[in-house]
């Protein structure tokens, strides 16, 4: 399980947890995680990685764990505990990434007493917050879309927008900040020049870049509207949030 987040091979546990903890979380590890959750990773014959499974894994440690603490808990899970099959830290952040669960704080704590190369006298520790709506599995928690790499998860399709750094790529990027927003084209001017005073004769770029967008989509899918703009202003239809 050892690679590059570069490429399509998994990542050991520990070297996903570095990667949270340092400047690369952003430019690497979003990117993989987001590969890990839409299953375009290198996969195995028994499809053990799968994250349908690993989420539900998850999702049922953690509402055992909630009938006895609470919505708020720190997790110490043991690596004794959990087999090959099972990853608990590439699943915590993929859950927290898409907004199921907040996870606050995570570490591998070490027996200093033990060997260090011995990884079942390692304990995971995760400081988590599970709203009801998780506890209680009322709710969907499969996400609708991604996107990362310039490409767009949606309806079972990998939709490229852009390989490179276009107005349809950037304006997903921008707004994806916060999906669930009415952006007005001055506030994503703020984010797309922030050295260049808003001029609304130059709007026309979000808007075109919208359409482009819709038409990307439309072309793979039966979805016309995934994203609804005017003159003014664009958000995500709030029927794919």
């Amino acid at each position: 399980m050892l690679a590059s987040p570069g490429n399509n091979s998994y990542l050991d546990e520990e070297e996903v947890l570095s990667l949270l903890s340092t400047n690369q979380s952003s430019s690497k590890l979003t990117p993989y995680i987001d590969r890990f959750i839409n299953n375009t990773l290198a996969s195995d014959t028994e499809n053990y990685y799968l994250f349908e499974r690993q989420k539900e894994k998850t999702l049922s440690i953690l509402r055992k764990e909630s009938k006895k603490f609470g919505g708020s808990f720190i997790l110490k899970y043991p690596r004794a505990d959990f087999d090959k099959s099972y990853l608990p830290i590439h699943s915590l952040i993929a859950l927290n990434y898409l907004k199921v669960i907040d996870l606050q704080e995570i570490s591998i704590d070490k027996d200093i007493f033990s060997d260090p190369l011995h990884l079942f006298d390692q304990t995971i520790e995760a400081k988590i917050v599970l709203s009801d709506e998780v506890i209680s599995n009322k709710q969907p928690l499969k996400p609708k879309f991604s996107f990362a790499d310039g490409v767009l998860h949606f309806k079972n399709k990998d939709i490229l927008i852009s390989k490179s750094y276009t107005n349809p790529r950037k304006l997903l990027d921008i707004i994806l900040n916060e999906p669930n927003k009415t952006w007005d084209y001055s506030e994503i001017w703020e984010e797309w020049d922030e050295l260049e005073n808003y001029n609304p004769l130059k709007r026309n770029r979000f808007y075109n870049a919208a359409y482009d967008v819709n038409q990307k989509v439309g072309i793979a899918t039966d979805v016309n509207d995934f994203l609804e703009y005017t003159t003014n202003e664009v958000k995500i239809n709030k029927k794919y949030l």
